[in-house]
């Protein structure tokens, strides 16, 4: 898609996101800071056989569009042009004033490059990519590739380069992320209370029945080899009356899962493009359970709902990576102390005393 924008005098920001997670940390941003409408960028997360393929649709950013969006752009591309001609040009032009520029998980410069024709000065914000992103930067960039080439050296050098350059493009960058570094990652009230507001606000009609969520993993390790795990969980909670929500990451595919699933008669998978944390909402779970993804943490943030992980299960596992187990020990090292609703299980037998007490009180 060849982007000739034009500038929007009524223009307050230039915004870009990929998954309904942005979208709902976006739209609490507006909502906190009362910003008055600006441009959307979409971005598909890839392209297969050459055609994009989105996580977001233009339904779940319909309700949205006429309040907050002067504008909603779906790129058909998963990567914005680099325009180096702007970023030039812009040294040397007198600048108007401040816009502000909103992305997932850190400045995009791709998104700058493309708007500083427009003279503004530029007051970037930081809303929530999900959990990998607060990974150091070369294991993040190993968990999206899939790869340890050298690769990463060269990342680490051009960071440091943007971080010096950016001050040349940039008057301020503020994090709205949901958690902030203070030796551990601790939840941002004001973040947390916004995303809260905004989902249950969103929730038309609320589950009554008492429930417990399941979060599947995704290309954490191969399925054949972590479907024990899986089963010992559904059999262990198959022997409730709780119904079992589950829910299985976008990308997921994989339908041997789906039949595992369909074997026990109170799990019920969710076939839904919402956020998970806006199914937390609707479903209203006793407690959550899961692994490593980003629901987990953000509704023990935000919910306070009581959140188990059984990440350290993973360790008995030879099909995950050294990276991976790495990764484990930095979300323990991070969270065990400071998210006080999200509990690290040594084991599943603990399980069967939490889901007991779930269900009696």
């Amino acid at each position: 898609m060849n982007l000739s924008l034009s500038p929007k005098s009524n223009n307050s920001f230039y915004a870009l996101i990929i998954t309904s997670w942005h979208l709902d940390n976006l739209i609490a941003y507006i909502r906190r800071n009362n910003l008055a409408p600006g441009s959307l960028f979409v971005l598909p997360q890839f392209k297969k056989d050459g055609i994009p393929v989105y996580r977001l649709t233009q339904a779940q950013i319909k309700e949205y569009k006429n309040s907050f969006f002067t504008e909603v752009i779906f790129n058909s591309d998963p990567v914005l042009p680099f325009n180096i001609k702007n970023l030039l040009s812009y040294l040397f032009i007198k600048k108007r004033n401040s816009i502000t520029v909103i992305s997932p998980g850190g400045v995009n410069y791709r998104l700058i490059s493309i708007i500083c024709k427009f003279r503004y000065s530029h007051k970037c914000v930081i809303i929530d990519e999900g959990i990998g992103a607060y990974l150091p930067q070369k294991d993040f960039e190993k968990i999206k590739t899939k790869s340890d080439s050298s690769r990463f050296k060269i990342t680490n050098y051009l960071s440091a380069i943007k971080q010096n350059l950016s001050k040349l493009f940039i008057n301020q960058i503020i994090d709205e992320k949901i958690f902030q570094n203070h030796g551990q990652l601790v939840p941002r009230t004001e973040v947390c209370d916004s995303l809260k507001t905004l989902y249950i606000s969103s929730v038309s009609e609320k589950n009554t029945e008492k429930c417990i969520m399941l979060f599947k993993d995704f290309e954490v390790i191969e399925f054949e080899e972590i479907k024990i795990l899986y089963k010992e969980l559904l059999d262990m909670l198959s022997m409730t009356k709780l119904k079992i929500y589950v829910k299985k990451h976008p990308n997921d595919k994989d339908k041997n899962f789906d039949l595992l699933i369909a074997r026990y008669s109170n799990a019920e998978l969710i076939n839904d493009l919402s956020s998970g944390e806006f199914l937390i909402a609707k479903y209203k779970p006793m407690c959550i359970i899961g692994g490593v993804s980003t629901v987990l943490f953000s509704a023990a943030a935000i919910f306070k709902t009581p959140t188990y992980s059984f990440m350290l299960l993973y360790k008995n596992y030879k099909g995950i990576s050294k990276d991976r187990l790495r990764i484990i020990d930095w979300y323990y090292l991070k969270f065990n102390d400071s998210l006080k609703s999200f509990i690290f299980m040594l084991d599943l037998e603990s399980l069967k005393y939490i889901v007991d007490r779930e269900e009696n009180e």
